[in-house]
């Protein structure tokens, strides 16, 4: 554990031993030529604060905090464990894939890197190993006239997401798409890749029809449930929204940067 806002809140009676990671040296945000690395033990309120996060399209992860809960839990939670808690409503894993996030692992046998994406298998179900933690988030490049944006659904400001969408768009000098990353939260027991979405849109031009048929695609690849907080078919219908929404969002960023 590193903040503790998690772990401590549940109070799992199978946990019968912490170790703290806070005062390890993965607190940072630096430049890798040019992509970006983040340590694992970052706190949520250095993401919302840096300058490095603050174009497209690495603001995605800036979109993605803003609201992550109140400014005393972004004081205390850190990246890492956003992305190591394995629950679909975290906000930062579907931004992080949309940016193909490569992570550094490390236990008592060496380091290894992996996709992000790679990492999860099911709902608090990741892929490190026994003896293994995360300590490291690498961001590459993206090509070039690329942004992205993240939108979410929630009941408040504060709460967790009903259902929320990554979307990273790259366009050419004709405004036709050439690469694109969307990825889903809440709506599957993993952060879900909408691929079908993401062939569909190459090489198209984003008008309305794109848009919507696009942003249907990406409902049917969703895999909600119902609970408490929402039933899976009002899910299945938000993601048609927040995806076209996040789309647009993203293509608006593009245009006020490349003018």
């Amino acid at each position: 554990m590193c903040g503790g806002t998690d772990v401590l809140v549940e109070q799992n009676p199978t946990v019968r031993e912490l170790v703290d990671l806070s005062r390890l040296p993965l607190s940072y945000i630096r430049r890798m030529g040019n992509g970006i690395l983040i340590g694992a033990t970052t706190r949520i309120s250095q993401i919302e604060r840096s300058s490095m996060l603050n174009r497209p399209p690495f603001d995605i992860i800036r979109d993605a905090v803003k609201d992550f809960g109140t400014i005393q839990i972004r004081n205390m939670a850190t990246i890492g464990g956003n992305v190591c808690n394995g629950i679909p409503s975290a906000d930062t894993p579907p931004p992080l894939i949309a940016l193909d996030t490569v992570v550094k692992v490390e236990g008592v046998n060496g380091s290894r890197k992996l996709p992000l994406e790679q990492m999860y298998r099911h709902v608090r179900k990741l892929s490190l190993k026994r003896g293994e933690i995360l300590t490291e988030l690498r961001i590459p490049m993206s090509p070039s006239r690329t942004a992205a944006a993240y939108v979410r659904l929630s009941r408040s400001e504060v709460d967790i997401a009903l259902a929320s969408a990554a979307v990273r768009i790259s366009l050419d000098r004709r405004d036709r798409v050439t690469a694109n990353r969307i990825v889903l939260g809440a709506v599957a027991p993993i952060p879900l890749r909408a691929r079908k979405s993401e062939d569909y849109l190459l090489g198209r031009v984003l008008d309305q029809q794109t848009l919507t048929e696009c942003s249907h695609l990406a409902s049917e690849e969703s895999r909600p449930i119902d609970d408490v907080r929402a039933t899976a078919q009002y899910r299945r219908e938000m993601i048609t929204v927040l995806v076209e929404r996040a789309i647009r969002r993203a293509v608006s960023k593009l245009r006020r940067t490349t003018r």
